[in-house]
């Protein structure tokens, strides 16, 4: 009878330590989806962040070759005044010089 009794005592025990063990096993396990969930949601973020930067420095690049159209449009528009403003200068003095030599 003791020995029945000694070995529920230690079948009782290992059914105890395989608990224990099969609990720590899942927790662990718990654990690690956690932190590869964690990982992941990190690694969307990166991602997510990565295209914003992207996106913004597309938009930051199309600004700017549309400021570059602007300018090089009003330095054509500045380069033909200056051009006009010389011919009719140029006409001015001819006109000078014809009305003198008459």
């Amino acid at each position: 009878m003791a020995s029945e009794m000694l070995s529920k005592v230690l079948d009782a025990e290992n059914s105890d330590k395989e608990a224990q063990k099969a609990a720590h096993e899942q927790a662990q396990k718990t654990v690690d989806a956690a932190v590869e969930a964690g990982e992941g949601a990190v690694a969307r973020k990166k991602a997510e962040a990565a295209k914003k930067a992207e996106e913004i420095i597309a938009s930051a690049r199309e600004q700017a070759r549309a400021n570059e159209e602007k300018a090089e449009k009003a330095a054509g528009e500045r380069k033909r005044e200056v051009l006009a403003a010389a011919e009719a200068h140029r006409a001015e003095a001819i006109r000078a010089v014809m009305e003198t030599v008459i």
